[in-house]
């Protein structure tokens, strides 16, 4: 059985993991489903340089708030 998971629930998941997501981590661009989650669902997320090492260039990690 296939089971298809949206974007927007990918990203609650992870998270809500209290993992730190960026495009890269992700295979493709979150700022909608960011701006979704912050806006549709009271969620607080704070965006911060993010330390992947999946590219050299400096990028945005999105990292939930875990005290709210």
């Amino acid at each position: 059985m296939n089971v298809k998971i949206s974007k927007l629930d990918y990203v609650r998941d992870v998270l809500n993991d209290d993992k730190v997501i960026c495009k890269h981590q992700a295979g493709t661009s979150i700022r909608k489903q960011v701006h979704e989650l912050k806006k549709n669902f009271g969620v607080l997320i704070y965006a911060e340089r993010c330390h992947c090492d999946l590219v050299k260039t400096k990028h945005i990690g999105y990292v939930i708030d875990w005290a709210n």
